[in-house]
């Protein structure tokens, strides 16, 4: 699996799981997709204050 199909997967999934919680609401897909890909970047991205190897400062 590449790696674009994997996170649209993983993305899918927490959307899909986040609208389950809420009561799944009709018309609002957008919205858990879009919190979903948040959560999932907020997770990845390091905490600050955590040494990066070196080569990946951005």
């Amino acid at each position: 699996m590449s790696d674009d199909t994997e996170r649209h997967a993983q993305i899918e999934a927490r959307a899909y799981t986040l609208w389950v919680e809420s009561g799944m609401p009709e018309g609002r897909a957008e919205d858990f997709w879009h919190l979903a890909k948040a959560q999932i970047e907020d997770e990845e991205r390091p905490e600050e204050g955590t040494p990066q190897p070196p080569g990946l400062d951005r």
